[in-house]
């Protein structure tokens, strides 16, 4: 991969974009590598898939706009279509996905943020969709996620006037999770976060995932039901409900 570098450490796998030169814009490149990492499998002991942008300046400044001069209508439904489809792929995945923003998340950048489950911020975040600055509209899933998260009279207002969230704003909008003072303290929730995951079972983490997924949607209680039925007829929970009534730790078979 030469666009993105993956990295496995004991509890979690590290995306790290890797264009600092140019603000770790999305390019097609970029989302190919994405894609590869969002279809394959991880190693069994990652709890978490966490992405990232390299260098002090930006997460990921926007999509590439240098590949957008020569694309035709069509092409442009299309472009988005496969953007919108890698990023799902990311926001179904069976372990929690997490960006930690340091810097810019604007555009496509914060569009790939979105995607993610949970949404870290440093003090030096800055989120923000500029598309109609150039007469687009966001284009990969911006439009119904920020929506979903912070209402929509918020979201017309962010989108149609170009305006950038700090960090605090973006916690107090909705649009980002918890706010962090610096790229090592963002790593010390991370490195905390994946070890309480690790003690889990990895059966019922992903369908719990699965049935929030759905929060809000006219079958979300079903699923949830359908989950919870699911994890009952598992041996992690047979061990889990054992352990607790012996008064002991449990040691899960799928961990």
């Amino acid at each position: 991969m030469n666009s993105i570098v993956l990295t496995h450490h004991s509890d979690y796998s590290l995306i790290t974009i890797n264009r600092p030169q140019a603000l770790n814009a999305l390019n097609a490149e970029v989302f190919s590598e994405l894609d590869s990492v969002f279809s394959g499998p991880l190693p069994e002991t990652s709890r978490l898939l966490v992405i990232t942008g390299s260098g002090e300046k930006a997460f990921a400044a926007g999509a590439d706009i240098t590949e957008f001069s020569d694309l035709s209508g069509p092409a442009a439904r299309e472009l988005s279509r496969r953007g919108q489809i890698i990023f799902d792929k990311l926001s179904t995945l069976s372990i929690p996905t997490l960006a930690l923003v340091h810097g810019y998340a604007l555009g496509g950048g914060l569009e790939l943020a979105l995607a993610c489950q949970i949404r870290v911020v440093t003090k030096k975040a800055v989120m923000g969709l500029p598309e109609l600055n150039l007469a687009l509209i966001p284009g990969y899933g911006g439009t119904q996620r920020m929506a979903s998260l912070i209402g929509k009279g918020k979201a017309i207002y962010y989108t149609l006037t170009s305006e950038n969230m700090d960090a605090e704003t973006a916690v107090q909008a909705g649009l980002a999770d918890f706010v962090v003072e610096d790229q090592d303290a963002g790593v010390a929730f991370i490195e905390k976060f994946a070890k309480k995951l690790s003690f889990k079972s990895a059966v019922s983490i992903g369908l719990a995932l699965s049935a929030i997924e759905q929060s809000g949607t006219a079958g979300g209680f079903e699923k949830e039901s359908d989950n919870f039925q699911k994890a009952f007829e598992t041996e992690d929970m047979k061990e889990g409900v054992g352990a607790f009534l012996e008064k002991r730790k449990p040691v899960f078979k799928h961990r």
